[in-house]
Order: structure tokens, then C-alpha cells, then sequence
């Protein structure tokens, strides 16, 4: 059966909107905040700052099945909603009482005039005095925490939900439960955890491979938010950050033909373009290197707001790290970022798998930060599928679901 790449149109631009707040000048210049994060296997992360260690454990918000709906009361389709993929839980721990907490990066700032609430099973908590300064994220603590953290471990249900300052729009998230197994094996080894030597230098280290192993599912493409490519998108894993704080320990990375690394993305937060060579240009969320675990959240912020020259290398273990170079970029970006471009007014061949950015698709900002979307080439969606397959038994189910993902990215909506 042949499927013409036609299906894969698209005709929508997602610039990379930056909204900030809060940030000192010199953090432009590739520092970030004080901060090493390490990612152990389990998906937890060990994170030091100068108020000691702590622990983080975190769960995308799976925006694409919240509930939008009008002040006239109608429901909003996805299609219609571009919001950033850094929404997202965080359930953080450590030895002080300070250190524990619920972060919500919900993304949008909330009308703090229209009740905040999160429904926790049968009880209901108003969050309006957890608003942080960011004005789009939640720090959750006291007596609302442990009834999340005890619905989180009994597999209940919690929502959070608020109108949107900027659209008016009722917004209701399903918040899911990150690992709170893993979470308490990482309290249960920090004790004997040396406390890592602190920087404020933005640097990223990861592994990742451009094998057919590695090569990313449709449906994992769905949350990447990166920018145009041609290239397989291999998936690979964050080991360390310093100067910001990663919601994820995935990386999404594309190779050139040398098996040269090309692009690097860590969804909603970094992104950095290196075209094979040994240095490049990577774009920063503001908002990441304001967001310290324990500590109240000042920054509102996105991918697009801070611009720095990052230099590649390859330490002798394999991992790959990108870190400030010496020379840095002289232009920093100013709040409206840069635009990614169009792939689509091409030869229409580039489709896009999420619709994952900051606005609601009528000029209206949602609120919080976003992303350029995740446009791939159809030849890329094939692959993908091609993978999809290849790691799951050739059953007329796994046929059915595969050809479905194939198919129903030609849904544009507006």
C-alpha cells in the first residue's frame, strides 16, 4: 500500500513566543542559576544548590487531553490551543521542610481574580494563595500536598483548574502521578550522595546514539516540540545539567549523515542546533534557569528568550555535552524570540505532530512558554511507523494503531 507524503500538509507557523520576567541581566550570557542536576536511572534526579540536596521527580501534564472551554461556553479542540510541552508535575523532597513540596509548571498564567482549585478525589483545595511570582506555576505544600502526594499513590484523580488571564479560557488539566517509587529511592541513597561542586554555566550532557534502536515512535514524537527536520529523531537521556533544571531526563537529537550531532532537544526548555559541527547556537528557556526546585519560581519564561553559543564535545565515556562556549553570542534575544520559518510553503511534505506551543490559535496568548512545533517529513513519519512496528508483534492491532498515528496527522484544524 503506497500513502502519498500529501497527506502530511500543514499550514501553520508556531513562532517561539517568549514572555519573561524576573531574570537578571547576566544571566544572558549562558549562566543560568546555581544549580547541578543528576539524573539517575530510575528517571529521579539529585539536584544541589546552595541550600543543600534534594530530590525530583516529574510527569509531563498531557495538555492535549485538558479541557479548554470559551467564556461563551464552548469546548475548544486541541487544534485550537498551542501551549508549551514544559507543563508538567513535580514532586519534590528533601531533609528540611522547605525542601518538600508539589511544583505545577502549568504553563499559562491563571486569572488570580477567578478561583484557582485543584480537586484532590473527593476534596477540593484553593490554590490561589500557591500562585507563584512566575504567575504560571504552582508550589504546593502543607496539608494540599500530602492529600495530592496520597492520591497520587492510590491512583485518585487530581485536576487543576483556572481561567486563563489572557483568553479568559477555563482550563482543566488531569495532573498525573509522577514516580513517587523512585522518588523515595532517591531519599533513601542521598545521605551517601556527595554534594556536587556548584556552577551557574549552562551545560547539558546526555547519551545518544543514531541507531535504528534509538530511533523515536510516533507517539513519542508527539510531546518532541522541536524545530524542522529532515533527519530520524533518535531519543536519547539527559545524565547532567548545571545552570537550569530539566522537567524530563529525555533528549531528542537528530544526527547528520557522518553521525555527527545536528540538533539537541530537551522538550520545551533547550534547544540547541549544531549542523554537525562542533559548535552552534541553542536557544534556553528563562524559565528554566529560574526554576529551582525548593524555591518560589520568579521566572515566566520559553524557549526563544535567551540565545547562547554552545560548544560539542564528547567526554571518554560517550556522553555528549553542550555547555557555554567562551565566546559567547553577543545578541541575546529580546521577549518575542524568533520565528522558526515555515516548512510547509515547500513542496507540503512536513507535517506536525503536536500542536504544542504558547497561544490558543487566534492571536490570543494563552500564557507560560512554548515551542516551535515538531514538524517532520513525511519519509520521517514512515520511519517511524517502520519502528513502531518493528518493536511490537505484527498483529492487525498493532497494523490498525500504527496506520491510525500515520494517518491522523493530517488533522490541521484551523
Amino acid at each position: 500500500m503506497v500513502l502519498s507524503s500529501a497527506i502530511f500538509s500543514a499550514l501553520i507557523v508556531i513562532p517561539a513566543y517568549a514572555a519573561t520576567t524576573g531574570i537578571a541581566e547576566d544571566d544572558l550570557a549562558g549562566r543560568g542559576v546555581q544549580i547541578e542536576q543528576r539524573f539517575l536511572q530510575s528517571g529521579a534526579s539529585i539536584v544541589t544548590t546552595v541550600e543543600g540536596q534534594t530530590c525530583a521527580v516529574s510527569r509531563r501534564i498531557e495538555i492535549e487531553s485538558s479541557r479548554y472551554v470559551r467564556a461563551d461556553g464552548q469546548v475548544l479542540p486541541f487544534d485550537r490551543i498551542i501551549r508549551s510541552i514544559g507543563s508538567s508535575v513535580q514532586v519534590v523532597d528533601g531533609a528540611r521542610a522547605d525542601d518538600r513540596g508539589i511544583r505545577i509548571q502549568a504553563k499559562y498564567s491563571p486569572d488570580e481574580a477567578k478561583p484557582m482549585m485543584m480537586s484532590v478525589a473527593e476534596q477540593r483545595f484553593d490554590l490561589s494563595g500557591m500562585l507563584e511570582p512566575s504567575t504560571d506555576s504552582f508550589w504546593i505544600t502543607g496539608a494540599a500536598a500530602e492529600a495530592v502526594k496520597a492520591a497520587f499513590a492510590n491512583a485518585a484523580l487530581v485536576t487543576l483548574q483556572g481561567n486563563s488571564r489572557d483568553t479568559g479560557n477555563l482550563v482543566t488539566d488531569t495532573v498525573p502521578s509522577p514516580d513517587l517509587a523512585a522518588l523515595a529511592s532517591c531519599m533513601a541513597d542521598l545521605p551517601s550522595v556527595s554534594a556536587a561542586a556548584l556552577e551557574n554555566q549552562i551545560s547539558l550532557q546526555f547519551t545518544a546514539k543514531p541507531t535504528a534502536a534509538t530511533v523515536a515512535t510516533l507517539e513519542e514524537m508527539r510531546t518532541c516540540g522541536m524545530k524542522p527536520t529532515d533527519q530520524p529523531l533518535h531519543l536519547g537521556r539527559i545524565q547532567r545539567t548545571t545552570g537550569f533544571f530539566a522537567q524530563t531526563d529525555k533528549v531528542f537529537v537528530t544526527f547528520d549523515d557522518r553521525g555527527a550531532v545536528d540538533q539537541v532537544y530537551v522538550p520545551g526548555i533547550f534547544d540547541a542546533e549544531l549542523q554537525g559541527e562542533d559548535a552552534g547556537s541553542a536557544h534556553i528557556s528563562r524559565a528554566a534557569d529560574g526554576n529551582v526546585p525548593s524555591d518560589r519560581n520568579l521566572t515566566r519564561g520559553c524557549i526563544g528568550a535567551q540565545e547562547i553559543r554552545v560548544c560539542h564535545r564528547v567526554d571518554s565515556g560517550g556522553a555528549h555535552i553542550l555547555q557555554a562556549c567562551p565566546d559567547l553570542l553577543p545578541d541575546t534575544l529580546a521577549d518575542g524570540g524568533v520565528a522558526y520559518g515555515d516548512p510547509a510553503q515547500g513542496d507540503g511534505s512536513y507535517t506536525r505532530l503536536a500542536n504544542l506551543g504558547n497561544g490558543d490559535g487566534t492571536g490570543g496568548v494563552l500564557g507560560g512558554g512554548a515551542t516551535g512545533a515538531c514538524w517532520i517529513s513525511a519519509e520521517v513519519a514512515m520511519t517511524a511507523v517502520i519502528v513502531q512496528l518493528s518493536r511490537t508483534q505484527m498483529t492487525s492491532t498493532a497494523m490498525t494503531t500504527a496506520l491510525h498515528q500515520f494517518l491522523s496527522l493530517q488533522r490541521v484544524g484551523y
